[in-house]
């Protein structure tokens, strides 16, 4: 039994984790009419690439839309330069509140890839300079539906989205507060003083496709 739960803390302590985090209102809380837009503050997650220069970090990204107290839609993006990564399908995806319980996604709306190039680099001495080849990375994008009675109600303190695939989780993580507001992403080190981060998506870059999932779950 000893042998059995140190195997276990050992393959948990492998996963490697990412997270972003925001203290904000909560998004309801100023809404006067059911109709007005009831949205958290976007957060981002920005990784390296073995396949890419140095100085280009892709981006993920979270937010989400109160629709009611009681139905949270989250908008998720998973940048990434393989395909079969990026795609949305092949994560698990799930809610945390404040206390560490776990809600599982009702639905996952209108799944995609985008074809992401990036066309434009930053070179020290010549300032952008078109990308030669153009570098194409993937963004895997879809909307998650979560739904529980007061999920996004006046005593909900906190809210964290979370995706975990092959040892990788990101996080995102809103705590919900009158007086406070914060908003960090994860960034990693930037290059060096000579390099320009470039991220991916962003402004050099291009959609330059996108794949459509046959149905939705």
């Amino acid at each position: 039994m000893i042998a059995l739960i140190g195997v276990i803390a050992a393959l948990a302590g492998c996963t490697r984790i990412f997270e972003a985090k925001a203290i904000q209102p909560n998004p309801l809380w100023s809404r006067r009419l059911a109709t007005d837009e009831a949205s958290s503050e976007p957060l981002y997650i920005h990784q390296r690439d073995q396949l890419l220069p140095k100085n280009v970090q892709l981006r993920s990204s979270a937010s989400f839309a109160a629709v009611t107290r009681d139905r949270i839609r989250f908008h998720v993006g998973i940048g990434h330069s393989w395909e079969e990564i990026a795609d949305t399908a092949g994560w698990s995806v799930w809610l945390e509140d404040e206390t560490g319980r776990r809600l599982l996604p009702q639905r996952r709306e209108v799944p995609r890839i985008n074809r992401v190039a990036l066309e434009w680099l930053t070179d020290p001495y010549l300032g952008k300079v078109r990308a030669y080849p153009t570098i194409d990375v993937y963004q895997g994008k879809a909307d998650y539906v979560f739904v529980e009675r007061d999920l996004l109600g006046p005593r909900r303190r906190a809210v964290t989205l979370v995706l975990e695939r092959d040892g990788v989780q990101l996080r995102y993580a809103w705590r919900f507060s009158r007086d406070l507001f914060m908003v960090r992403h994860y960034l990693r080190e930037r290059p060096g003083v000579w390099l320009t981060t470039v991220i991916v998506p962003g402004p050099d870059t291009r959609v330059a496709s996108t794949t459509y999932e046959d149905a939705s779950w």
